[in-house]
């Protein structure tokens, strides 16, 4: 996997500031927080959610309102396409989170858990935990956070020095209020780089639209198995609908006809129809993002890692299973779901 070449800048200097800049002022407290970003050195934005590639900066800083007035130790920033200035900052002290989702064993299920008469509406919180960021002059990179992973989504939580939260639940999109803003890191503009956004996010089955209209999906809360893959099309601009695995047959045409079963040969774990015959990889055969469906479970080809140009047990596949979004061997996939019948997005 690419390592990390994106920077969070979290210009978190001031050690004990003050609103304003009057040396008889005392210190106050503002009324609200929210953080702005800027991608590779453009102008502050302030946004729910900043998507970014690797490769990109991202510096973040915080906004303090107070009696109308916004202070921060940028000049200005925009708003919805409205330039907004700022007052400087003095002693007020504040500090940085990361927030990081709580995985558990079998995801987060809006079905199972749902109250009888909730079915169609019940979603179940996340569980967020949270680990203080020491400010520092130096920049900060994701090598600095709890996950090992670049790509995929982040929450970077500012406020007053000793008033942020400890661990939470939430069935809601946490960017863009509390002093919480969602960063989204990709590989790139392709099917799966987009599908990497969804790493470090939690499995959900069934996930749902929340109240504001947002799907859970969309919002990288989580993702069951055919909401994951669904979800690098829509970021291209199909509108293929979130559905469940039976019906996302309906968006795919077979890639080879039958199912495959793993078969032990020379050591070697290879992919074989009923007859025995095999699968290349390539132009005349399975590709990257090609779709592997179990019956109730789906998954995303991703690379050839072992036998080159053929289909076997070393090859890398990512999916949304058990925890989270993650990447597993076509063998350990096979121990869990058997066969499986190779398809293509239409």
């Amino acid at each position: 996997m690419n390592k990390l070449i994106v920077h969070l800048i979290l210009m978190a200097t001031c050690f004990g500031l003050l609103l304003g800049c009057d040396k008889e002022s005392a210190i106050i407290s503002p009324s609200d927080v929210f953080c702005v970003a800027s991608v590779n050195g453009d102008e502050f934005i302030a946004v729910d959610t900043v998507y970014i590639k690797v490769g990109d900066t991202l510096e973040i800083q915080p906004v303090f309102i107070y009696d109308g007035q916004y202070f921060s130790s940028i000049s200005g920033f925009y708003l919805n396409d409205v330039q907004v200035f700022t007052s400087p900052l003095a002693k007020m002290r504040y500090e940085w989170q990361e927030i990081s989702p709580v995985f558990k064993e079998g995801g987060y299920d809006n079905f199972e858990n749902a109250p009888h008469n909730e079915i169609m509406t019940y979603v179940e919180p996340v569980t967020y935990h949270l680990e203080n960021i020491k400010p520092s002059k130096k920049a900060l990179s994701f090598a600095d956070f709890s996950r090992a992973e670049v790509v995929g989504t982040y929450y970077i939580k500012a406020g007053l020095a000793g008033s942020l939260q400890t661990d939470f639940e939430s069935s809601k999109r946490l960017g863009g209020k509390d002093g919480i803003i969602q960063i989204v890191c990709r590989n790139d503009d392709t099917y799966l780089g987009y599908l990497s956004e969804l790493m470090g996010t939690p499995f959900i089955m069934f996930p749902k639209v929340l109240t504001d209209g947002f799907h859970q999906t969309d919002a990288l809360i989580g993702s069951d198995c055919a909401e994951f893959a669904i979800y690098g099309k829509r970021r291209l601009g199909d509108n293929i609908p979130y559905c469940g695995p039976k019906k996302l047959s309906d968006y795919l045409d077979p890639v080879a006809e039958g199912r495959f079963f793993p078969q032990s040969r020379d050591g070697k774990q290879l992919l074989s129809d009923k007859d025995g015959y095999g699968l290349v990889i390539g132009n005349t055969g399975i590709k990257p993002g090609d779709i592997l469906h179990y019956g109730s479970q789906v998954a995303v080809f991703f690379e050839d890692r072992g036998i080159i140009g053929v289909l076997d047990g070393e090859d890398i596949v990512m999916q949304s299973y058990g925890e989270t979004v993650h990447f597993a061997t076509l063998s350990d996939n096979a121990q869990m779901f058997g066969w499986f019948e190779v398809f293509r997005w239409k």
